[in-house]
């Protein structure tokens, strides 16, 4: 399970935008490394990779980087403004994004060199935080 959230976290900036869950929910880690402040509006999951993610915020498009569990800004593919809705269009490989004022963007999917970037089964974050559903 995967979570964004949209607002700031003024006490820690830079963190608490995106959260994983690996038992169903009971507990959430932090996977923000690398983000900028700002919020987080959309996310998704390339099927058939090894955890490759990829989030719209509101200053460009990152993805995923699991050997350096950190997300890398997708600089020269799409511009730095609000990115409203993600896409992968699996037929073409292309990740496909909606902005807000500026069109809709595509590039390449990110290619890693190694198809297991995971080998030793590491979780994909750290830092456990419990999250009270009520």
């Amino acid at each position: 399970i995967f979570t964004t959230y949209w607002n700031i976290n003024w006490g820690n900036p830079g963190t608490d935008r995106v959260h994983v869950s690996t038992d169903n929910g009971i507990t959430f880690d932090d996977m923000s490394t690398g983000l900028s402040e700002l919020p987080v509006n959309v996310i998704v999951y390339q099927n058939g990779s090894d955890d490759v993610l990829y989030v719209g915020c509101d200053d460009g498009v990152y993805y995923w980087h699991q050997p350096t569990l950190c997300w890398i800004k997708m600089a020269g593919n799409f511009p730095s403004c609000i990115i409203t809705d993600l896409s992968i269009d699996y037929c073409r490989g292309k990740l496909i994004a909606g902005t807000k004022g500026r069109g809709v963007w595509e590039c390449d999917l990110v290619q890693f060199p190694s198809q297991n970037a995971n080998p030793n089964n590491k979780k994909i974050a750290s830092n456990s935080l419990k999250i009270p559903l009520s």
